[in-house]
């Protein structure tokens, strides 16, 4: 087998073994998040991730956040006249 052969398979397998970790770690681990209101009007849902990144919506009797990774969150939750919320989970 020649030189440039062999580097070229050393490197594809490189690549390819950077893009599998990267699939199995972020395209592969992601998750659904349902939130269920009780009571009429809408609030305000924000979920913060322990990487600092901040999904938000304002919802009126469900909110649904899809495809995100799975990681520790912080979810908070406002509505006018009401005490606001804040809870801890884990997304598996």
């Amino acid at each position: 087998m020649s030189n440039r052969i062999l580097s070229l398979f050393i490197i594809t397998l490189v690549f390819g073994g950077l893009f599998g970790v990267y699939y199995y770690f972020f395209a592969l681990s992601t998750g659904n998040v349902s939130i269920l209101l009780n009571g009429s009007g809408s609030a305000s849902i924000t979920l913060t991730s322990e990487f600092g990144n901040t999904y938000s919506r304002d919802c009126d009797r469900s909110c649904l956040f899809d495809n995100i990774p799975a990681v520790n969150y912080s979810v908070s939750a406002k509505r006018e006249n009401y005490t606001p919320v804040k809870k801890d989970f884990l997304l598996g």
